[in-house]
Formats: C-alpha cells, structure tokens, sequence
C-alpha cells in the first residue's frame, strides 16, 4: 500500500466522517516531510540537525522532494495539539522517559498507524528496560496492546527500499544489530531503532557532533543508508517486495 494511497484513502474516511480528524491540503502533496513529535517531559530533541543532514542525503541519491519550509527541514509536532494526520511520517527520539499520553492521542496514534501511517522510535540511551527504551514500550503497548515489538527478519522490505543493507553496525551506538517493529498486515507502521541513528547524522558547522563507537564513520555511513530506506519506506511502503525486483534483490544477495 502506497503511502499516499493511505492518505487518500483516510481523506476518503474524514469525508465521510467516519473518522473526527482534518487533513491539510500538504499531505497529498509529492514531497517528504520529516516530522517529530515534541512531548513535554525528558529529552525531545537531542539532536537537531539530524533531519537536515538526512534529508540532504536522500536528495543527493534519490529524486525524492523534501519539504524545506522549516528550520532544519524539520516539520515540529506536538501530538497533544497538532492534527497527526497531516503528513504519513512521525519520528520520536530521546534519552529520557516522557510523559505517557493521553487516551485521546493513544487512539489517534492507533488509527494513524493502522492506516498506513509510519511512527520511527530511535533511542540515544540505549539503556534496556529504562529511560526512552520504557517509555517507547510502554506507548507502544497502549497503542496496540495485543502486540509486542519484535526484531525484524533480515529480508524484511525495510532493508532494501533503497540501498540493500545486510551489514547492521548502523548508528552512533552499537547496542544491537537488529531493528524492531510492530506488524500490521504486510505493513510494519512501527520501527524502533536502538542504536542512535539521530546522533550520528547530526553535523553542525561542517563537523560531526558525535563519535560513532566502536567501528566509527561504517557506523555513521550506514546509519545514512538506513535513513534514506526509512525515507523510501515511509513513501513507497512494501513495493520492493512485488515480485519485479525480488531476482534482482536476489542477484545482489549472492553476490555478497
């Protein structure tokens, strides 16, 4: 399913009022909109130049438009007040625990996601069972409560919407090698990443901001990778899995 498809599909619903939310006039519109969510307790914004340096990247390897209309190519989202519907790409990150929400924005975040809509977790701590680690379990639990986050297997699409990704020292921080998701149907609407991708794209005045430990600029390089595909995911969902491109994803597999 297209992500647009999606959003025309839910414009469909809010036309008919089956479901109580607006959409503006920009989420049909044939561009990328990186936008993050702003919540009030913990650590919201650790890196604030991450979507800009990302964005740049996916301009200079795909022919995806990205919305520059504001600071740092970053689109600011208080999801207590703002209408979610307005773009298909939600991004959170943080070190800290923040503060659960409520069930009014729990049920907009559960027909969001339900509906094609895509939400990237990506923890800077890194800390199991503390921190944003139990805040991003604990919401997605709520939102779907009948679901776990789950590693995802290694041809999953989210791996090869772009560049095909079988190396996973991908961010700042190697915690892990796996990413993890919540399923929906052929869709995953949920990606958590605990590696620290945010941090590693971030860049202020021509310069890095942080090391990435312990294999260095591999890392940082495949954190970018791994930023256009999300991109690409986040636009184009599960077309990679059609049965066109599966020999030549096929054919680059074993050639590795």
């Amino acid at each position: 399913m297209d992500r647009r498809d999606y959003l025309k599909l839910l414009f469909s619903f809010i036309c008919a009022n089956f479901i109580p939310y607006k959409i503006k006039a920009e989420a049909l519109a044939e561009v990328f909109t990186f936008s993050q969510i702003k919540y009030n307790k913990g650590d919201w914004n650790p890196d604030p130049s991450a979507a800009l340096n990302l964005l740049k990247r996916v301009e200079s390897f795909t022919s995806v438009l990205t919305d520059k209309r504001f600071d740092n190519y970053r689109n600011v989202v208080d999801i207590t007040k703002d209408n979610i519907f307005e773009y298909p790409f939600l991004y959170i990150t943080g070190h800290y625990e923040f503060e659960e929400f409520s069930n009014d924005v729990i049920h907009r975040l559960r027909v969001f996601l339900s509906n094609g809509g895509l939400l990237v977790c990506d923890d800077c701590a890194g800390t199991s069972g503390m921190g944003f680690d139990k805040s991003i379990r604990n919401l997605i639990k709520s939102i779907f409560p009948d679901k776990s986050l789950l590693p995802l297997p290694y041809d999953h699409t989210i791996f090869q919407t772009y560049f095909l990704i079988q190396d996973f020292r991908i961010g700042r921080r190697l915690i892990t090698r796996s990413v993890e998701g919540v399923d929906i149907g052929d869709l995953t609407p949920v990606l958590y990443f605990r590696n620290d991708l945010g941090c590693a794209w971030e860049m202020e005045n021509n310069r890095w901001v942080h090391n990435c430990v312990p294999y260095g600029e591999l890392q940082r390089a495949l954190a970018f990778k791994m930023g256009v595909n999300i991109v690409m995911y986040a636009l184009c969902a599960n077309y990679k899995k059609d049965e066109i491109h599966i020999p030549e994803i096929m054919r680059k597999r074993g050639r590795r």
